[in-house]
């Protein structure tokens, strides 16, 4: 069966997540540039299942850009860091796209298809993607196409989001591997990944069958024990697994490696844009940062993105993430830190200028 976005193109509709939240949710709030839910019941709740059961989330924010042609998986592997000419087609695969100096300008993932390959980029981040292929297409019959508004993307999410999806679908899902599902009212692709200690089923529809397949998904709540998140549980789970963000994490103020993208990169395949930092990175050992979680008593002033952390004194990274949702009396933020000088529960300082902060460091996934 071939899924729709493949094949056809849908009439083009104002961006939105579904219209069913503004009635489910409590309230409804800007996150990633567009209005979305900010929770539909307990924070922590919403939290808990994410990490100890499965919760669902509309996250259509996510962008969507189609590449058309005969060169542009060949362009798109020769752009960025994963091995994609190796890839079946169906496969889903992770790959960044770096500066000539090595520095992230996404995090992406790649539905491998020969002439039409399908990018799951960062939210807000499609102009910069497609400015950035479009700037190496010279001779190559590549084209871009913006897909963000035509389709919806829910998740599942959690340690039994696959077992989850496989009894609400009636399917089996092989792990990073595209599986397209007809539904009496819709098409749909899904998509099971595992990255940052964490399982997540993607499941992208057409933008018009959206509310449909968030209903027929709900109605297996009692069964599943799915609970519906908003974004503030969101960025809460986000940071607490150290899932990287852009404009926070994924910026060119990092490389690959100091924000945990290590499995995005093939070390055996030939030459992409930044390659050669990322070899002596890796071959002589220089990565100087890396990712660590904070943990902040709820009544410590909250930093901002790009508050420096102390340790005895010394100057050892910045926050990069902060969630501001309270869990269980903690809030949770990602820092990218100097490497080898902090280890598990060490106190650090964090400055800001709402004042002084102390926080508890933690490894991935962070537990509270």
């Amino acid at each position: 069966m071939a899924f729709l976005f493949l094949d056809t193109m849908i009439e083009q509709s104002d961006f939105s997540l579904i219209e069913l939240h503004r009635t489910q949710a409590r309230s409804v709030a800007p996150y990633c540039g567009v209005e979305a839910p900010l929770q539909y019941g307990s924070i922590e709740d919403e939290f808990d299942a994410a990490c100890s059961r499965v919760a669902l989330i509309d996250r259509s924010w996510v962008g969507k850009i189609a590449l058309h042609g005969t060169d542009s998986l060949d362009l798109l592997h020769r752009l960025s860091t994963n091995d994609l000419l190796r890839a079946e087609a169906g496969d889903t695969v992770p790959t960044v796209l770096l500066t000539e100096k090595g520095r992230i300008i996404d995090y992406v993932h790649v539905l491998v298809a020969r002439t039409s390959p399908f990018l799951l980029v960062s939210p807000t981040n499609e102009d910069r993607l497609e400015r950035w292929i479009e700037k190496y297409t010279i001779m190559e019959d590549v084209r871009t196409e913006r897909q963000t508004s035509n389709f919806s993307l829910l998740t599942l999410v959690g340690p039994l989001a696959l077992a989850a999806a496989e009894m609400i679908f009636q399917c089996s899902l092989p792990r990073s591997k595209a599986t397209d599902i007809h539904l009496p009212f819709a098409e749909v692709r899904i998509l099971f990944r595992q990255e940052f200690s964490t399982s997540l089923v993607d499941i992208l529809i057409g933008a018009q069958d959206a509310t449909a397949v968030w209903n027929y998904i709900m109605r297996h709540r009692e069964e599943t024990g799915l609970q519906p998140m908003g974004s503030r549980a969101y960025e809460a789970f986000r940071v607490s697994r150290g899932l990287p963000a852009v404009g926070a994490e994924l910026s060119e103020n990092f490389n690959p490696f100091e924000v945990g993208l290590q499995d995005a990169i093939s070390f055996t395949k030939g030459c992409y844009i930044g390659q050669e930092v990322i070899a002596r990175l890796d071959t002589y050992q220089k990565v100087q940062r890396e990712p660590w979680g904070l943990v902040l008593d709820a009544d410590e002033p909250l930093p901002p993105s790009g508050a420096v952390v102390l340790h005895d004194e010394e100057e050892i990274g910045v926050v990069t993430s902060v969630s501001e949702a309270v869990i269980r009396g903690k809030r949770l933020a990602i820092a990218i830190l100097k490497k080898n000088r902090v280890c598990a529960d060490d106190l650090v300082r964090v400055m800001g200028p709402g004042g002084r902060s102390h926080a508890v460091c933690k490894p991935f996934p962070v537990l509270v």
